[in-house]
């Protein structure tokens, strides 16, 4: 057998160890990060959503003493700005003292929440594009369970329940200091009920607890091409609306920067339920996340969610959201029902007093669970009676019609355009933006509660109505929104 001179076996190890340290550093580097790191604070409710650039596998516990969580990242690198592997972000909001970002090995990130006191926390892994969402509320705050309640929206993954144990491994201190990671909205205090945004974010009597929204084996539909804009040498004066005028939102050339998507009902509040089980709050909330994430990459513009996770938010509460973090748009998310399986068709809709049956009723259905007495009726009609912003919420609404009848007309050639309707919804009387409520089909036909099962079509839902949201944004004076172009 051939032998190497033992003068020669010292070099040979010490070049294959180079080697691979040199390919495990290479596999390092082109492992996905996470991207960023944003949280918000409202009134009993922090927000806090993690930006990836692909998927990872989540471990995550709860400490008492001192109180702190962590989630582990598996498969991920920390975010470019840290400084010496380490990332220090302030909150400060009574619940969170600060957050800390680390790699504690290889292809792992740790993401620590210092904590005030203890908390219950309800998790969301969601896709496209990859994030987690963490809701923290203070401890006994009407969450079902003390574990973290982890769900997902868009694929199927394991649920990662945490339980408290006695001293798992925590990154170490750090003076390090950075608000690199934080990206607006920063912290802004909203007086919101539980939101989470999952009911616009957190507070609900406890809901049984569910699977995801089911997904069929169908592909999703591939992506709309980016909307590339040429920018303009000049800014270009706003489009008078479809009746030929100039609102006076128009005549003052507002720029649309942030858009509030709120997915209707959540938590106990199911919505319709289809004649096969689709619940209309989980089909919503799955086509919310679809639209902003276009938003988001296409136009450039912030988004907000109302809820990002099954949770209940009274309605006065949604539009509180979108006041307070100065929104341009608001659009509600619902799907129809009738007592009549056959029914089908889109139809959205914008606030104003009518005497139309139809939009009565369905009205008085969304309205269900407003908690407004008939004291508060002057006050509710005097904050809706602005004329302009009715004008452009109309404006809105005939520009996500389109596209979702133009989509649900591919979907069942027996769809009915419904139409731009007004009606009063609660929903939208609180807010001071153009707002719409837009009904994306009926969860009660079963046919088309088939359809809204599968991912494609979803992803159809949402691509017709970011093409209104657009198409609005477009007829609004430029230079506007920092729009994604590929090449």
């Amino acid at each position: 057998m051939f032998r190497l001179p033992r003068r020669i076996v010292p070099v040979c190890v010490a070049i294959a160890l180079v080697l691979s340290v040199r390919t495990l550093r290479a596999q390092g580097a082109s492992a996905p990060r996470v991207a960023a790191i944003r949280f918000w604070s409202f009134g009993d409710v922090t927000r806090i959503a993690i930006q990836t650039e692909g998927e990872y596998a989540l471990k995550s516990d709860q400490i008492d003493n001192p109180p702190r969580l962590y989630f582990d990242l598996n498969g991920l690198r920390p975010p470019s700005t840290t400084h010496q592997g380490v990332e220090t972000i302030e909150v400060n909001d009574h619940r969170i003292k600060e957050i800390r970002v680390a790699q504690v090995n290889r292809g792992t990130t740790r993401i620590v929440f210092d904590l005030e006191s203890p908390v219950e926390v309800v998790s969301s892994q969601l896709v496209n594009p990859d994030r987690l969402m963490i809701e923290v509320r203070p401890k006994g705050t009407s969450f079902a369970a003390l574990s973290i309640a982890h769900t997902v929206m868009g694929s199927q993954r394991a649920d990662v329940p945490i339980h408290a144990s006695a001293n798992p491994p925590v990154m170490a201190d750090t003076s390090a200091r950075s608000n690199v990671m934080v990206t607006s909205p920063v912290r802004q205090m909203l007086p919101v009920l539980p939101p989470p945004p999952p009911q616009s974010a957190m507070n609900v009597p406890a809901a049984p607890e569910r699977a995801p929204l089911p997904v069929d084996s169908h592909p999703s539909a591939p992506p709309p091409a980016p909307l590339v804009v040429k920018a303009p040498g000049l800014a270009s004066p706003a489009k008078r609306d479809n009746g030929g005028d100039r609102s006076l939102v128009r005549v003052l050339g507002l720029k649309l920067g942030k858009v509030v998507i709120d997915p209707g009902h959540g938590g106990h509040d199911t919505g319709t339920i289809g004649p096969n089980g689709l619940l209309e709050k989980d089909l919503v909330l799955d086509v919310a996340g679809r639209l902003g994430a276009l938003i988001t990459k296409q136009m450039g513009a912030d988004v907000v969610y109302t809820r990002s996770s099954d949770v209940f938010i009274p309605l006065e509460d949604r539009t509180k959201i979108a006041n307070e973090q100065k929104a341009d748009l608001f659009i509600s998310i619902h799907a129809n029902s009738s007592p009549e399986p056959s029914a089908t068709g889109v139809e959205t809709y914008y606030f104003n007093l009518t005497s139309d049956k139809t939009g009565l009723d369905v009205a008085t259905r969304e309205n269900a669970t407003a908690a407004s007495s008939i004291a508060d009726l002057n006050d509710l009609l005097h904050r809706a009676v602005l004329q302009a912003k009715l004008e452009e919420s109309r404006e809105f609404a005939q520009k996500v019609q389109a596209p979702l009848w133009t989509m649900s007309v591919k979907m069942n050639n027996h769809s009915k355009d419904r139409g731009v309707r007004q009606a009063p919804f609660v929903v939208l009387i609180g807010a001071t933006m153009p707002s719409v409520l837009a009904e994306i089909g009926f969860v009660s036909n079963p046919h088309d509660e088939k359809l809204m099962r599968r991912s494609d079509q979803r992803q159809k839902i949402a691509d017709a109505l970011f093409k209104g949201v657009s198409q609005y944004a477009n007829s609004l004076s430029h230079v506007q929104l920092a729009r994604v172009s590929s090449h």
